[in-house]
């Protein structure tokens, strides 16, 4: 362990206090911040901050570096030794057309092009390679007296937590317990407690915007989502919009255009990233689609190019599955309700007792996209943080999955507030609000009452295709044709079907048609996808809460026998598509003082048979 300064820890204590202001936070997802920066560094922080016009095309790098120094006013400098060894020259050519985006993102996106990093070296910023980044560390310390008030087994101050949730979500491999350089340290000068820590910059700033993000949960009420940076606000709220979209062979980036201006937010091709995945820029897509948000639209049109998205430096960037799972999203939140004493107590009481939060850990890397987790080898992680009257999660994982995590946090505490409607299977009452479920809103929940709707479908010899798009039109609701799915299991999309159907509900009519031909259909991201048996039990997997209470027995002890309902339900709802049978299904307990419920992943169908059956349990 490298060797304490004390007084380098003395200067910094004095120099940088706990803060609870603005952490910089940028809509990458990794934090950020300038808190206790002073100097030439804090000068060249804050130019960052300004707003820029990246204007190139094919501009070779050493161009692009004296534009951005024209238009930061600070010095930036390539690190030619460090490029000539990547074997990259200055005249890369480098493409960047966007507007409106801070100096930081704009360098962020420019340099990820070419895998290139930076950091600030003296009065100016260095463009380097991520070898030469990683061997330049800085030693700093962080006074973290208000964090830290419990007591370790042997009395002294309870280091460790903080310690564990820093190496496991800010960069893990890079620290030296698991090979890599860094170093953390605790220590305790003039009366504070500190961590003194040799990291790199880009290391140093995701630490002082997190902790800053802690912080800003004390003393205040459970926040119901994440309050994101203005920029992925924007985002976010622009991918609620309902698109209409019709693409017909047309090229991959004039798709991304016509997006960005019916969004009205930036969006972007992580070229480097399709490249490697031998995508081109203009690679046909044919895809049509009516009504639904951005955001499931962005899903289904790039899902069969085996594509993603995510919002990273200020703008939606259309990426890889590979390059999402390696640039994920840093995520504060405040979940005191959540873990069994409600904000009141857990801010008086210092945050109850260790372990409160495990519960809440073990749902959400259960029920939310478990593959996507590090207990079970993906590259998620959820770190608890319980002192200091603080019980907050910090989530690393990608955008998509910290949505659903929001969106289980959002359902646990509407569950929480609302007690189901007594006598709750009468007319017009689902058998999902009846057994007390926080149901499907929006989109999802205007598509299940659709599926009641009476069509009339006339097919004599029509292939596939077509029918599946009169049947979307006849019923004015979405409904694609898994063609990926289908070319997987060399089916054809154009075999014939034939079918007359008067005044029959959109949900036998859609069996009908299916069976004719082999196939299944089941609900995702707000569109019905009509696709191979094998693969309608992996699409669509979604999370809902259950009240419980009262569809459970009583144990012994005279609570409810969650145990013995998670068995019941497992045995009545597809039986070999559970977890415990190699399905992926999962479903789990949940229980505060005021809730007790079951919290399920599955697809749409075996949701629907969950509530149902939790309904009729109520019932008896």
């Amino acid at each position: 362990m490298f060797r304490r300064r004390s007084l380098l820890l003395l200067v910094a204590l004095l120099a940088v206090q706990p803060a609870g202001g603005d952490s910089g936070m940028q809509a990458d997802g990794p934090l950020w911040g300038d808190q206790g920066l002073s100097g030439p560094e804090a000068v060249i922080h804050r130019a960052l901050r300004r707003k820029v016009k990246a204007d190139f095309r094919q501009t070779p790098l050493r161009e692009v570096a004296a534009a951005l120094q024209d238009r930061l006013g600070v010095t930036v400098i390539l690190d030619r030794a460090s490029l000539d060894d990547a074997h990259i020259a200055d005249d890369t050519p480098v493409t960047l057309e966007v507007v409106g985006l801070s100096g930081r993102s704009a360098l962020e996106l420019i340099l990820g092009q070419l895998d290139l990093r930076w950091h600030v070296q003296g009065r100016a910023i260095l463009i380097t390679t991520p070898e030469a980044a990683e061997e330049t560390l800085d030693e700093r310390s962080y006074d973290v007296s208000d964090l830290i008030h419990r007591l370790d087994d042997d009395g002294g101050p309870g280091f460790e937590s903080l310690i564990c949730l820093l190496t496991s979500c800010i960069e893990p491999a890079s620290w030296e317990d698991n090979g890599g350089a860094g170093e953390i340290e605790p220590s305790e000068a003039v009366g504070a407690k500190a961590l003194v820590v040799s990291q790199t910059q880009a290391v140093h700033e995701r630490i002082r915007g997190l902790l800053a993000d802690v912080r800003r949960c004390r003393g205040k009420q459970v926040r119901p989502a994440y309050p994101a940076h203005p920029a992925e606000a924007a985002i976010r709220h622009a991918l609620d919009k309902r698109l209409t979209l019709g693409f017909k062979e047309t090229p991959l980036e004039d798709v991304a255009a016509t997006l960005e201006e019916k969004l009205g937010a930036p969006v972007l091709l992580d070229r480097r990233a399709l490249d490697d995945q031998g995508i081109a820029a203009d690679t046909p897509v044919s895809f049509a689609v009516a009504g639904i948000s951005g955001r499931a639209a962005l899903n289904h049109l790039l899902r069969p190019m085996n594509l993603t998205w995510t919002i990273r430096h200020e703008v939606l960037l259309i990426t890889t599955p590979e390059q999402s799972d390696g640039h994920l999203a840093m995520r504060v939140y405040d979940v005191a309700d959540l873990a069994g004493n409600g904000p009141t107590a857990a801010v008086m009481l210092g945050g109850g007792e260790p372990g409160e939060l495990d519960q809440l850990c073990d749902t959400i890397a259960s029920c939310v996209a478990p593959p996507t987790w590090d207990r079970a080898g993906g590259p998620g992680t959820i770190a608890p943080l319980e002192d200091a009257g603080l019980q907050v999660l910090v989530i690393v994982q990608r955008q998509d999955v910290l949505e659903r995590v929001e969106t289980l946090l959002a359902d646990l505490r509407k569950l929480r507030s609302a007690k189901p409607p007594a006598n709750a299977c009468g007319a017009g009452v689902s058998p999902a609000r009846a057994a007390g479920t926080a149901a499907p809103r929006g989109a999802a929940a205007d598509l299940g009452r659709l599926l009641s709707k009476r069509v009339t479908l006339d097919l004599a010899e029509v292939p596939l295709e077509e029918a599946v798009s009169r049947l979307s039109k006849a019923a004015g609701v979405p409904i694609l044709l898994d063609r990926k799915a289908l070319e997987d299991e060399q089916m054809k999309p154009d075999a014939p079907i034939t079918a007359r159907l008067a005044g029959v509900p959109l949900r036998s009519t859609l069996w009908t048609v299916c069976e004719a031909v082999g196939l299944k259909w089941t609900v995702e991201d707000e569109v019905i996808i009509v696709t191979t048996p094998e693969a309608s039990g992996l699409r669509g997997l979604t999370t809902r809460v259950y009240a419980a209470a009262d569809a459970a027995g009583k144990d012994q002890m005279g609570n409810p026998d969650l145990d013995a309902l998670i068995e019941a339900v497992t045995d009545a709802v597809r039986p070999d598509s559970w977890d415990s049978q190699g399905g992926p299904g999962c479903i789990q307990p949940f229980v505060l003082p005021d809730l007790t419920a079951v919290i399920v992943e599955h697809h749409w169908h075996a949701q629907e048979e969950v509530g149902a059956f939790l309904a009729g349990r109520r019932q008896k």
